[in-house]
């Protein structure tokens, strides 16, 4: 199972669920505490960050040890309908700390479209990249890493429970 190509480096205990994958977010030192930062609006009835309606929604996540910077999920970028659906001009957002941070972080992301089987619907340029709706043109095992259907981003609170902050369907 494939994981997004801004993650690789980043992942611990990795784990494929078959149509999806899950791990822990580390630094470059194996470090998993991290600082989350958001553009996004709260939904207190979800428990989730979404977009708002004037950008859509970015997480961040900052190493406490190394101070790296590590994008999550932008969903101005990131995702199936992102790459190839609805070209949604990215617009520079401001991001703010999460009140559960620091903490550690889990992702999840699902991988339901079958590219290999669809790829003659896929358009590339001379040097055998995929054209995506912005006109970027990207590796084909990068289609299949980055072209996700699904994210979740869970934080894990003081009781050592998991708690979704994140949860977007991009297809």
């Amino acid at each position: 199972m494939p994981i997004p190509s801004y993650l690789e480096g980043y992942t611990a205990d990795v784990i494929d669920h078959g149509d999806s994958v899950s791990f822990i977010l580390q630094d470059s030192e194996g470090e998993q505490l991290f600082k989350v930062y958001a553009y996004g609006e709260y939904d207190p009835r979800t428990g989730l960050y979404t977009d708002t309606p004037s950008g859509r929604s970015l997480f961040v996540a900052e190493s406490v040890k190394t101070k790296e910077k590590v994008t999550l999920f932008d969903n101005a970028l990131h995702g199936y309908d992102n790459m190839f659906v609805a070209d949604s001009m990215q617009k520079p957002r401001l991001v703010s700390e999460l009140p559960f941070s620091p903490c550690k972080i889990m992702a999840q992301f699902a991988y339901e479209i079958p590219y290999d089987e669809e790829k003659h619907n896929y358009e590339f340029n001379s040097d055998g990249e995929c054209i995506l709706i912005d006109g970027r043109s990207i590796p084909w095992e990068q289609v299949k890493a980055d072209g996700y259907d699904w994210v979740t981003l869970s934080y894990e609170n003081a009781e050592g429970d998991w708690e979704g902050f994140c949860d977007e369907e991009l297809s």
